[in-house]
């Protein structure tokens, strides 16, 4: 218990003096007006922090790093090191819920191949849950992007549930 302590002061450390520069970017957690202020330059300095959460051990960190990729995709500067983080968490994490976040990030993240992988590991998946994610996340991405859309191996597999 002390140790993981330890590991996460240093790591908070760590990303701090990483990120310091002159006009002190915003931390991993970024609130609504903090982000509508930003410059262009400190969205790179802080796409740079997302990147080294997504990257880390630590859940806490990476749950975070989803959380603000989910929000802030669209100014967030990523690149593909950043959707095979995304990916490793969807594929390996034992916890099904971080697992969904992973997805909703790769949608939100608009990655094509993030999206291929999603599509070919549709049939694979065991958790209904993360499944029916999977599925909605596609769709989405299908009604952005009609010029290339993915075909699922066993589209009949999708369950449509009528609202209302």
């Amino acid at each position: 218990m002390l140790r993981t302590f330890y590991r996460l002061t240093a790591l908070a450390v760590m990303l701090l003096a990483a990120g310091t520069a002159a006009a002190d970017p915003p931390g991993l957690i970024l609130q609504t007006d903090e982000a509508a202020r930003l410059s262009a330059t400190e969205w790179v300095a802080y796409s740079n922090r997302i990147s080294d959460a997504l990257a880390s051990d630590v859940d806490g960190l990476r749950e975070a790093a989803l959380r603000m990729t989910i929000l802030y995709a669209d100014q967030l500067t990523l690149d593909r090191r950043d959707t095979f983080e995304m990916v490793r968490v969807f594929r390996s994490h034992k916890n099904d819920r971080m697992r969904r976040m992973a997805v909703v990030a790769l949608n939100a993240a608009d990655d094509h191949w993030g999206m291929e992988m999603l599509a070919r590991s549709y049939r694979f998946e065991h958790d209904p849950g993360v499944r029916y994610q999977i599925a909605a996340v596609l769709l989405d991405h299908a009604n952005r992007h009609p010029e290339g859309v993915i075909e699922l191996e066993n589209p009949r597999a999708i369950v449509v549930w009528p609202v209302g």
